[in-house]
């Protein structure tokens, strides 16, 4: 679509439809609330069991670090099938558009997702998730970068 559209669709528009497209497959999980240890302990389970999955077909390389509920969860890919493609067929101005939709999947669940890089530009992506009442969420502020990608300091 983005190149068959390009100049006649912008990247604003792209990552708003791209946002509307995923919203369905993430509505339910405004009924969550990240705030919530037990829905913490829930996500842990949800990461862990992804990870396995990604491990069976191969696609994403990703690491869930160890359960602790005195910290934030984490994990991060170190390959990504949606970077790979856009890499190799030169679609990297697009990605951006793509990765920024993790941030409203994990705000449906009143959830901050606190990210540095993305795979789109270094060499892994990393995710912390806390509640969005957790302090850490003004220490690591949001920003846009010059490339588009949502990022925090």
């Amino acid at each position: 679509m983005w190149e068959i559209c390009k100049g006649e669709i912008t990247f604003a528009e792209v990552e708003q439809n791209y946002d509307e497209l995923m919203r369905p497959t993430y509505a339910w999980m405004k009924l969550l609330n990240g705030n919530n240890r037990l829905v913490k302990c829930l996500m842990y389970f949800v990461f862990k069991n992804a990870k396995g999955r990604c491990d069976v077909f191969g696609d994403y390389n990703m690491q869930v670090d160890p359960y602790d509920k005195n910290k934030p969860l984490t994990y991060h890919f170190t390959t990504c099938p949606v970077a790979e493609f856009a890499r190799e067929h030169g679609f990297t101005d697009i990605l951006p558009a793509l990765c920024n939709v993790d941030y409203s999947i994990m705000d449906a669940m009143h959830v901050r997702l606190i990210r540095k890089q993305t795979l789109g530009f270094a060499d892994n992506c990393d995710y912390m998730m806390v509640g969005d009442k957790d302090p850490l969420v003004k220490e690591h502020p949001r920003y846009r970068d010059e490339k588009g990608y949502i990022r925090n300091k």
